[in-house]
């Protein structure tokens, strides 16, 4: 029989309050995200949720409670005793598994340790954010100094790869010429020829048109050939590296000194998160996606981070290898996430709530728009707020692109007559979207998929 009280950390005496603080600590401490899908810690998280889901059914928890007693009684027994013994045992070993995944450095666990450790140990990362082991011959050529504990990093850079020389440039075109004239000659002679051919005797000068007609396509598959011969010799590099405090961006050009452009962002210089995407489609048929994240800093007003651009895959996943300045964003936003989910029990200590704020693109302006607390939804509408305990939702649902929630007074009347309280939230413009999710979860029960 497993010790849920053990589990969760709390004994048989436990008020309901106790139980879903003593959850929601747990669950952030083991969540999937801060272990990088490890079976011992997933595990453990998901024990965690076991406990919760039977102490915090009032049926459940007394049926429990009557084998809770008999199994692990107060009363000296041999049994017990071993239990016990157990028990220490298997405390222990969580306690030294930990240990060992917090001081060993390429482990993607962390701990509430590693959370205070601002500091990055310049060690070269052995796997990607997204767990891929990284080959050895990798060459980070820039290291980040404060966005803690390392998870992961990527380079498009491998060791002994350089810059190559005016000298050997000048072979490499030279090289393209004497092989490209040739072919470029006689497609645009076979083009001449067509050219000839096809003009009657009432064209105005029909010569010089086929001869027009080849030189332009010369200069044209010419250009093409020195294009992509120019692009093979081109020496520009990024790197990035995704921490538990922060993340970092960088790249080089011409040589894996000259760093231009560096981003080096701790997530306790931003306090919101934007990400968005837009498929577009030509002639009905998939194009591409644009994508937006935007990092901020609401107390100041400042854009701390910006990532944008376009990928290529209708199905919303594009190659982690190919779209840099898309993935580094969209693993620093999980991230950011857990960073606020470590944090977000001293925040409920300290205000009682969480706030969410809604970005408006049009007026890049930040409104402080819902707050969230253990049990309660409040929408922020100045001396007309609405508040939503978690026992009045009559219905959460979500409808393109919002998220809707219904009080147990609201009625739909015909035509389009309506009472009661119903509010909606723009998921879009809902800065910290996925910490939101959780919150969501952890705070009120309701999981969107």
């Amino acid at each position: 029989m497993k010790d849920y009280y053990e589990i969760l950390g709390i004994d048989i005496t436990a008020t309901q309050e106790q139980i879903k603080k003593a959850f929601r600590v747990n669950a952030v401490r083991y969540h999937p995200d801060k272990n990088s899908g490890d079976t011992e810690f997933t595990q453990k998280f998901i024990e965690v949720k076991e406990a919760f889901d039977v102490l915090i059914d009032t049926t459940l928890k007394k049926e429990y409670d009557l084998e809770y007693k008999c199994a692990f009684g107060k009363q000296d027994t041999v049994q017990n005793v071993q239990v016990k013994q157990q028990k220490q045992e298997s405390a222990k070993k969580q306690y030294k598994t930990e240990e060992e995944f917090r001081f060993n450095p390429f482990k993607p666990f962390y701990s509430s340790y590693d959370r205070d450790q601002q500091e990055t140990a310049q060690i070269p990362p052995q796997q990607t954010p997204w767990g891929d082991k990284l080959n050895e011959n990798v060459d980070f050529f820039m290291f980040p100094k404060s966005i803690g504990k390392i998870i992961g990093g990527y380079s498009s850079l491998y060791k002994g790869v350089k810059a190559i020389s005016p000298k050997q440039q000048f072979i490499s075109v030279l090289k393209t010429l004497l092989i490209g004239i040739p072919i470029a000659f006689g497609i645009s002679l076979v083009i001449y020829i067509i050219g000839s051919q096809g003009q009657n005797e009432n064209s105005l000068d029909p010569f010089n048109f086929s001869l027009g007609a080849f030189f332009v396509s010369l200069t044209v598959i010419l250009i093409f050939l020195f294009s992509i011969k120019s692009g093979e010799n081109k020496f520009e590099h990024i790197c990035y590296f995704i921490g538990v405090n922060g993340f970092a961006y960088y790249k080089c050009q011409d040589t894996r000194d000259n760093i231009v452009s560096k981003s080096e962002i701790n997530f306790n210089d931003i306090t919101d998160m934007i990400s968005r995407s837009e498929v577009r489609k030509l002639n009905f048929e998939y194009s591409n996606t644009m994508f937006q994240f935007l990092f901020i800093n609401t107390k100041t007003g400042k854009y701390v981070f910006e990532g944008n651009g376009v990928y290529y895959d209708k199905n919303g996943d594009p190659n982690k290898y190919g779209y840099p300045d898309y993935w580094v964003c969209k693993e620093a936003e999980k991230y950011w996430t857990v960073y606020l989910l470590d944090n977000m029990e001293n925040v409920l200590e300290e205000n009682g709530y969480l706030e969410f704020n809604i970005f408006s693109f049009e007026k890049n302006l930040f409104i402080p728009y819902i707050r969230i607390g253990i049990g309660f939804i409040t929408f922020l509408k100045g001396e007309e707020s609405v508040k939503y305990k978690f026992n009045e939702i009559k219905k959460m649902y979500t409808k393109s692109a919002n998220l809707f929630i219904e009080h147990q007074n609201y009625e739909k009347k015909i035509f389009f007559f309506k009472s009661g309280n119903q509010d909606s939230i723009p998921l879009i413009n809902l800065g910290n979207r996925q910490f939101f999710y959780k919150a969501l979860e952890l705070l009120l029960g309701y999981k969107i998929d």
